[in-house]
């Protein structure tokens, strides 16, 4: 399927999720991060504040604070087409960034990839094989290929119905090692 298309139908797949299903699955999907041993073993997690109808990040990074375990949330700089990952003590002290999008201010410390780092991704579709789709900025391809031999593992939280049959995977695209839904069956790379 091609990638504008996939994209397309899995939002609209997940925006029609009703409320009350959502909180559930949310649920769901929070609990398999926190229970899991790479959370478990990290010192350091990057995150993404979730928005539209995305699976929400907020009892997630609750959940990373109160453990004592260090937030990273990532600053977009459109202008040159990256994210940095700067340090989070404190959820509301968050300003409106890229698209009205919730990010630190980029005065935070920046995240330097020497901790023991679970990263948790953003993504609008993914297959069966574990291939993922993002908004097509690139954002995440980019900072991966600069930096994935730093973390020791990659979460991407979706819900199972942004699921679709295939994607073709471009040769600067970047998998997850492990997409998270609120199924029992998750795929591992």
């Amino acid at each position: 399927m091609e990638k504008k298309a996939a994209r397309r139908l899995a939002m609209q797949k997940r925006d029609e999720i009703p409320d009350a299903v959502r909180i559930r699955l949310e649920e769901s999907i929070c609990h398999k991060i926190v229970d899991s041993p790479w959370y478990k073993k990290a010192q350091a997690v990057l995150s993404y504040v979730s928005f539209r109808s995305e699976v929400s990040t907020e009892q997630i990074h609750k959940r990373i604070l109160e453990d004592g375990k260090k937030l990273y949330l990532p600053k977009t700089c459109p202008e040159t087409r990256e994210i940095v990952f700067c340090q989070v003590e404190d959820l509301h002290r968050l300003i409106p960034g890229y698209q009205g999008i919730l990010e630190p201010d980029d005065s935070l410390a920046a995240w330097t990839g020497e901790e023991c780092t679970l990263m948790i991704m953003p993504g609008v579709a993914f297959d069966s094989a574990g291939s993922r789709i993002g908004y097509g900025g690139g954002y995440y391809d980019r900072f991966l290929a600069q930096y994935a031999e730093n973390i020791a593992h990659s979460m991407m939280l979706a819900f199972e119905v942004q699921r679709i049959s295939r994607i073709d995977n471009e040769i600067f695209d970047w998998s997850p090692d492990e997409v998270v839904t609120e199924l029992e069956e998750k795929w591992n790379r």
